[in-house]
């Protein structure tokens, strides 16, 4: 156990005075999570709280009350245009996102006219959906009201104007993050920086050492190669684990921030018990394990750097793509397929979101646990025998 420590507190003061960890495993996990969570903060605001410029208004149709409203709540500037016509090639030209034409409707048996608004605008601009959506909604309430008051005028109940009435009742004792919209992109970014944590440091481990020639040294000294693999390991563990951890800690940080993105980012806060973050660390542990014996195999099997640098490449898309497929496992019931719970890094992904959600699955950690360590033993099965064999020290 001595010698192993010994190899073991080697990598790990060689990893902590290399920049690159404490940067791009440490400080790069926190700052992007950071950046990430601002960047979906305004874009969620921008599309609740949409905000387009300007909005084009044939003549006649500006004094509309539906208008004046519209122009609040998108906080556009109103552009009277004297005619339809002019009015579509601003509409063209981009000087206006969205344009309204208001006409005069009659309504048989009403006693006052209605109106006919018809709103023009370019379907590949996204910010001109928005406001042809809150327009068509505004336009509905308005309708409501309006039936409301006629049927009120008439003697008749307004409850009319609703036949069916239809109400939205949450029913979730403990939502964790749940009214959070990033709640499915956080697991992907947890899963990813235990991988990427160890990806920029772990071609050092081993293919770097064939290339310096100090691994020739390391395997004639009196420590066994069995315990060489496991100092280094450890070591590269410790550090995947610290990565992904301080992703969470990007969260937490904006999730406490004293400004209204974070109540945008989370309405109802990081309600997040001692359960889940444990159900989250046990996740973690087991699946960096697998990610650094995968990562150390890639290592010890390559000759160089350079030819290490290029495995990684290519292994990252294996674990990019169930990550990926993780963002979207949320809106269909394959979260609860049984095949999902033994499918390796998409089952930490579904158990990890459960957790934030605080809806955990004992089975489903169990058997995510049960997969992550068996393909951690198959990993350093593999690297140990690389290191018995005398392959281990071709550099070309």
């Amino acid at each position: 156990m001595k010698l192993i420590q010994h190899v073991f507190s080697k990598e790990l003061r060689e990893m902590f005075r290399d920049k690159r960890v404490i940067t791009g495993a440490f400080l790069g996990p926190v700052i992007l999570i950071i950046f990430l969570l601002t960047l979906f903060g305004f874009l969620d605001k921008a599309v609740k709280e949409p905000s387009i410029g300007k909005i084009g208004v044939v003549q006649g149709g500006e004094k509309s009350p539906l208008i004046q409203a519209l122009s609040l709540g998108l906080k556009a500037e109103v552009d009277v245009v004297p005619t339809l016509q002019e009015g579509r090639q601003r509409l063209r030209q981009s000087q206006v996102k969205i344009l309204f034409h208001v006409v005069p409707r009659k309504i048989e048996g009403a006693a006052q006219e209605g109106q006919e608004m018809t709103a023009y605008f370019d379907r590949n601009e996204q910010v001109a959906l928005i406001a042809a959506q809150a327009a068509q909604a505004a336009v509905q309430k308005q309708n409501s009201v309006m039936v409301q008051q006629s049927l009120q005028g008439a003697g008749l109940s307004p409850d009319l104007s609703e036949p069916v009435m239809f109400r939205i009742e949450n029913e979730s004792a403990s939502r964790g993050l749940g009214a959070s919209t990033i709640v499915s992109l956080l697991p992907y970014l947890i899963i990813i920086w235990a991988f990427y944590g160890g990806f920029s440091i772990v071609s050092d481990l081993v293919a770097g050492e064939k290339e310096r020639g100090t691994l020739e040294t390391l395997l004639i000294s009196p420590i066994r190669r069995i315990e060489i693999v496991w100092g280094k390991f450890i070591a590269l563990s410790i550090v995947c684990l610290l990565s992904s951890l301080s992703s969470l800690v990007g969260v937490l940080i904006v999730g406490i921030l004293p400004i209204g993105l974070a109540k945008t980012l989370f309405p109802d806060g990081i309600q997040m018990g001692i359960g889940p973050i444990l159900a989250i660390t046990a996740t973690l542990v087991p699946l960096v394990a697998f990610f650094s014996g995968l990562l150390l195999a890639i290592s010890a099997f390559a000759k160089n750097m350079r030819e290490c640098q290029t495995y990684l490449t290519l292994v990252s898309f294996l674990v990019l793509i169930p990550a990926i497929f993780s963002q979207f496992i949320g809106f269909t019931d394959l979260g609860k397929a049984t095949w999902v719970q033994f499918a390796p890094i998409l089952n930490s992904s579904v158990v990890i979101r459960d957790a934030l959600l605080n809806k955990l699955n004992g089975q489903a950690l169990l058997i995510c646990m049960a997969v992550n360590i068996l393909l951690a033993l198959v990993m350093l099965r593999i690297v140990v025998r690389m290191f018995h064999r005398e392959e281990i020290l071709v550099r070309t």
